[in-house]
C-alpha cells in the first residue's frame, strides 16, 4: 500500500472468486443467516505438473490463499482465534518437495463461528469448488457450475452434465468482471478494491495454517499473529 501511494499506482486484489456471481449472492445472504458454520471445498483439476509444483511455494500459498480470501470476503476482516491443519502428500513427487496435495483446515472465530476448508490438488471428476453456510436462521449453498442443467433419469439411475474442467472455464466470466472493475477504477480514480488489513490477514492465515502442519498443533492466531495486524 505504501509503495502504491509512493509511486501513484492503483492497487487491486486479483482473487477471481470475489467476482463470481454465486459467491457474491452468498455474501448477500450471510447477515440474515447468522452463520455458525462455514464449510468450503476447493479441489483442483487437472493435477498440476511437477514443474509448477516446484515454483508454487506450496499448497497453502498457491491454493488455500484463495479460500482464506473468500472467508475474509464473506465474513469480514475479523481474525480467527484458532487455526488447525491436517495435511498429507499422497503423490510421491509432491512429498519429495516437502509439500502436500490434500489438506483439511479448521478455524474458530471469537463470535463462535467455525469454518472447515478441504483442499485437494486433483479431483478426477472435474473442478470442484463449493461453499455451504449454516446459521441460526437457515442454510445457503453455493454449488458447482455445470455445462448445462439437464438431468436424465432412467431405471439405471440419474445422469447429469459433468463439472467444469478447470478454473479457466469455471471463472471465465469472473475474470472478465475483474478486469472491467480494474479498468473502471483507472478511469474513476478508485485506487483500491481491498484494505491493507484484508491483504495481511489472508497471508498471515496461510502462514499459520502451514505452521500448524509443521508443528502438529493448533495455532493461537491472535496470540501469535495478532501483533502483525495491529502494527
Amino acid at each position: 500500500f505504501s509503495m502504491a501511494e509512493e509511486f501513484d499506482r492503483h492497487l487491486f486484489i486479483g482473487f477471481q472468486r470475489r467476482y463470481d456471481g454465486n459467491f457474491k449472492e452468498l455474501k448477500q445472504q450471510m447477515p440474515q443467516l447468522r452463520p455458525r458454520v462455514i464449510k468450503s471445498c476447493s479441489r483442483d483439476n487437472p493435477s498440476p505438473s511437477l514443474e509448477f509444483l516446484r515454483r508454487s511455494a506450496n499448497i497453502f500459498h498457491d491454493m488455500l490463499i484463495h479460500d482464506f480470501d473468500m472467508l475474509i470476503n464473506l465474513n469480514g476482516p475479523e481474525p480467527p482465534n484458532t487455526i488447525y491443519t491436517l495435511a498429507h502428500a499422497h503423490d510421491p513427487d509432491t512429498a519429495e518437495l516437502a509439500d502436500y496435495d490434500t489438506t483439511m483446515v479448521t478455524l474458530k472465530y471469537p463470535s463462535g463461528l467455525m469454518c472447515c476448508i478441504d483442499t485437494s490438488r486433483c479431483a478426477v471428476y472435474g473442478y470442484d469448488q463449493r461453499i455451504e453456510v449454516f446459521g441460526a436462521e437457515g442454510m445457503a449453498i453455493a454449488e458447482n457450475q455445470r455445462i448445462h442443467t439437464l438431468q436424465v433419469s432412467t431405471e439405471r439411475g440419474t445422469l447429469h452434465a459433468p463439472l467444469d474442467y478447470s478454473f479457466p472455464e469455471r471463472y471465465e466470466e469472473s475474470y472478465r468482471k475483474e478486469m472491467l472493475h480494474f479498468i473502471e477504477g483507472l478511469h474513476s480514480g478508485s485506487r483500491y478494491n481491498v484494505t491493507l488489513r484484508e491483504c495481511l490477514l489472508s497471508h498471515l492465515m496461510v502462514k499459520a495454517a502451514h505452521q500448524s502442519v509443521l508443528q502438529n498443533r493448533p495455532i493461537d492466531f491472535v496470540g501469535e499473529y495478532g501483533a502483525h495486524l495491529s502494527g
